[in-house]
């Protein structure tokens, strides 16, 4: 009788596991956008169109790494919470239709990104993000 082959464990380094994006929104050609760009660009992405999904998949291992949250969400700030206890330590960017003074004091600390985006520059915050560097002034 043949033995069975034993699994070997085998060390990877941290650079070669792409980075994992939960992008939130309601509309879908915005999440596969950004699921697709991201993609291209290295990112392990995971798409939630509301906030169950994105609960269960911020909790979900792999963790995100960063995520993207519309600001239009239904209870958005709970969601934002929850999000945060289920995925501590990652990074949290902001997409939004209108960024008024009301809205930016809200979300004081997190980076907004105006609809409509340009794709480009939305996977180099991401990058920046993932890379735990902060936002340039603007």
């Amino acid at each position: 009788m043949i033995p069975a082959p034993q699994p070997a464990k085998t060390p990877v380094a941290r650079e070669g596991i792409p980075r994992r994006v939960l992008v939130i929104d309601d509309e879908p050609l915005i999440r596969w956008a950004l699921s697709v760009g991201l993609a291209g660009a290295g990112f392990d992405t995971v798409t939630a169109s509301g906030g169950a999904d994105a609960r269960a998949a911020a909790a979900a291992w792999p963790r995100p790494d960063v995520i993207l949250l519309d600001v239009h969400q239904a209870d958005c700030s709970q969601l934002l919470a929850d999000l945060r206890r289920a995925a501590p330590g990652c990074r949290v960017l902001m997409l939004g239709t209108c960024c008024d003074p009301a809205a930016e004091a809200r979300w004081q600390g997190i980076e907004i990104i105006a609809k409509p985006f340009d794709l480009p520059d939305v996977i180099e915050r991401v990058q920046r993000a993932a890379n735990g560097i902060a936002a340039s002034p603007a």
